[in-house]
Order: structure tokens, then sequence, then C-alpha cells
């Protein structure tokens, strides 16, 4: 696939989705289900991976090895398929403390992730989702100086969009400079519901659901206080709906493009931006000139079709 053919956002940003395959027959391929996208023959690679593995991983605890010269990752996962990960306790991860990559169809239960709480590399992790579909989190603790949990990836062959996780019932924090949950670009079709947030949620692609949550800001933030921060969005499809936030920042409790280019050029499909039932607290004196506010800023909108804005109740 061509760079940028999924969003604008990024030349990193490639097309691309893993398929079940029901029936071959000759050249022709029958899959379980649709695609999600639709792509252009000329630019499309179509790969059989023969690699999957399946297995259950369950009921240990792991510590990690510190160093600050190489970005290591305590447990790894690639290519696993059909997989069960359930009360798996990380510690003391020194770049990444649990890595999904080019995974699909995965459960995680109960796990803690943990990372040294040293920001060695600008971006540790508690837990990396990179380049998966449908994998599904329930409950656990992931915690890093910088991203708790971050969905993202790379470009490699292989590198897919991130597609149909849900994340539930887990507690997320940060504690530096960086949001507890970055969502990267290069996602779609992913929910966050009835998580405890400590230290913002930042959310991209499109198709993104953000429900039920305690979301906090984050303190050490200095240039992105916003509790809700929308960035690096392919759409305008967002679901902010019943959750609670709370700030102490001047910035807003939710944000899409008044600190940063978020609704920018890089925007191309148009969409549904849902802001419903949410409870805002805000933690600042009255007499303060700021103003506890939703931004939904137009930083030059790209695409054709205009997008919709609902907040309510």
């Amino acid at each position: 696939p061509t760079n940028s053919s999924f969003s604008s956002q990024s030349t990193a940003y490639k097309q691309g989705e893993f398929v079940r395959v029901a029936a071959v027959a000759g050249s022709v391929v029958t899959i379980q289900g649709s695609l999600a996208d639709s792509y252009t023959t000329s630019a499309t690679d179509v790969y059989h991976v023969t690699g999957w593995n399946t297995f259950r991983l369950a009921g240990f605890t792991i510590t990690g090895v510190t160093t600050v010269i190489n970005q290591l990752h305590t447990i790894y996962l690639r290519n696993v398929l059909d997989g069960m990960v359930e009360n798996i306790h990380v510690k003391n991860g020194s770049f990444s403390s649990f890595t999904m990559h080019q995974c699909m169809d995965t459960l995680v239960v109960n796990c803690q992730a943990q990372e040294d709480f040293s920001d060695d590399f600008t971006g540790d992790f508690g837990l990396f989702i990179t380049n998966s579909q449908s994998i599904v989190v329930q409950g656990g603790f992931f915690s890093s100086c910088n991203h708790g949990l971050a969905i993202g990836g790379g470009i490699a062959v292989g590198d897919v969009i991130n597609r149909y996780h849900k994340i539930s019932n887990a507690r997320i924090s940060s504690y530096m400079n960086l949001p507890a949950v970055n969502c990267y670009g290069n996602s779609e079709h992913i929910t966050f519901d009835n998580n405890t947030i400590d230290g913002a949620i930042h959310v991209g692609g499109d198709y993104i659901t953000v429900s039920n949550n305690l979301i906090k800001s984050s303190p050490y933030n200095s240039s992105q206080k916003a509790a809700v921060y929308i960035s690096e969005p392919k759409g305008f499809n967002f679901f902010i709906s019943s959750n609670r936030i709370i700030s102490s920042s001047t910035d807003p409790l939710i944000d899409t493009g008044l600190n940063a280019a978020g609704f920018d050029s890089g925007v191309t499909k148009g969409g549904m931006l849902i802001i419903e039932g949410n409870k805002l607290e805000w933690g600042l004196a009255a007499t303060s000139t700021s103003a506890a506010r939703i931004a939904v800023y137009n930083r030059g909108y790209n695409g054709s079709v205009l997008p919709n804005c609902i907040v309510r109740n």
C-alpha cells in the first residue's frame, strides 16, 4: 500500500487488514466476513500469513531488565491468533512492559504491566498494542511514566491498521508529560469503556468510542492538559459519552483543534462528533479568568462531506 493511503496524518498510516479465509477456488478467495476498507488493486499486496501462534499465558510474574541502552520489551507477542493472556504481572519494564504486535482475536484479562517509571526512551509503555485487530482487554492495571496504554504501530510488512479493539474495566495511569492513553491515528472502531484513566486520553483515527470512564487530566503535561483530546483524526466519527471528566487545568476538558492541529487538513472524511451525557468537573477557582469548556476548532478540514458536531445533555 502507498504512504498515507489510510490517513494523510502520517505517511506511516497505510491501508491494511487481516482476514480469515473461508475457501480458495482457483484465483477466488472467500473470506469470513467483509473487508473493512476498499483497496486499489495496483497498489495492494496480498500475503498468506503462515506463522500464527495460538496459546494461553496465565498466572505468573515477570520482572524486566533495567536498561537505558536498548528498547526492551519484557513480554513481546507477535502473530498471536485466538490467544488468551490472563493474570500476568509485568514489572519494571525498561521500554515496553507488554507489547502485542500483529495479533488478532486475542483476549487479555486481569493483567498488569508497569514499566520502571524512568523516562529512558521518551515514550515508554505499560501495554503497547501495535498493528493488530480485535484485541479485547478486560480489567487490569497499566502504568508508565509516559503512556500506560497505547495503540499505534509501524510500517513493516504486515503492519495493519488497528481495528476492533475494546478496552474495558481497566485502570490506566501515567505520571509524566504524555497521556495515560494514546490511540494514534492508524486506528478505527476502537472502544474505551468503563475504565479509570488517570492522566488524560488522546484519541485519533476514526470511529472511536470513549464512554462511561473516569478520566482525570494530567498535572504533569505542560503542553497539552485537556482530559480528552482528539488528535490525528482521519474522520469526524467520535462518540464521547457518559464519562466523568475531572480537570484543574486552564485548557478545555474536551479539546480538538484548540491547542494543536487536531481537526486540520489531514481530516478528509466527514462524520459525526457526539459529546453527550458527560459530567465535567473543573477544579479551578470561580474567579479564574479561564473557563472549563469543550473546544472544537476547524483548522482546515479537507473533506467534501460536511462534518457534524452534537453536544447535548
